[in-house]
């Protein structure tokens, strides 16, 4: 049945209406399309969401690992050549402490003060066997070994190097272990312990300034 021409405007309104209803409803605020509106739900106002949503900032950056840095070996190093003294003066130095120690608590009953300075007096400073002499027989002390018949006699054993230096001269601190056995009334006994024995340059070599404790340390 063919159209009046009122009747085709009414349907072409009619037409227009309705595809204008459907735009409406498919691009409409109430319906959820993809991830678009998703995304603006979660930071909206009072979204409990937003407060969780981890920000750039907040990311903790990767730890760069450092670049690693080529050591060249130093071939035919020489540590005597940053040391105050050379492989011989080292070597010198631990023979006059070793002998040292040696004489440093052997004796006799019979020996005098001046008898010990002997002994000791190729192996230490001048200082060190001034006060090594005095100290050496008292006359209780004298009067007791006699009573005895104390003999004692020492050996050292070099442990370890604590320390050197060059001002005012060279000097290194070495640690001795030195033993001592003693027969006093018949009866031997045999001790220990460790000591700073401080060797320095001398004329004609090395020799003995300071011998303290180990535990003590050695200035």
């Amino acid at each position: 049945m063919e159209l009046t021409p009122g009747r085709q405007r009414l349907f072409f309104v009619v037409v227009v209406i309705l595809l204008a209803l459907l735009g409406i409803y498919l691009v409409g605020p109430g319906r959820s399309h993809g991830a678009a509106p998703a995304a603006s739900s979660s930071t909206a106002p009072g979204n409990p969401a937003a407060a969780v949503t981890p920000s750039p900032l907040n990311v903790p950056s990767a730890v760069v690992a450092p670049t690693p840095v080529a050591v060249t070996p130093v071939n035919g190093a020489n540590i005597y050549n940053w040391l105050p003294f050379t492989q011989k003066e080292l070597s010198t130095a631990a023979g006059v402490t070793l002998a040292f120690a040696t004489a440093y608590e052997t004796f006799s009953y019979t020996d005098t003060a001046a008898t010990y300075a002997r002994r000791l007096s190729g192996y230490v400073t001048s200082d060190l066997l001034q006060t090594l002499e005095s100290q050496f027989a008292p006359p209780a002390v004298q009067q007791q070994r006699a009573q005895q018949h104390l003999v004692s006699k020492s050996s050292g054993t070099i442990v370890s190097i604590r320390s050197f230096g060059s001002t005012p001269q060279a000097s290194i601190i070495f640690v001795v272990d030195i033993t001592i056995q003693a027969t006093a009334s018949a009866k031997t006994t045999t001790a220990s312990n460790q000591w700073a024995v401080t060797a320095v340059t001398a004329p004609g070599g090395w020799a003995v300034h300071d011998i303290e404790p180990a535990t003590a340390g050695n200035t």
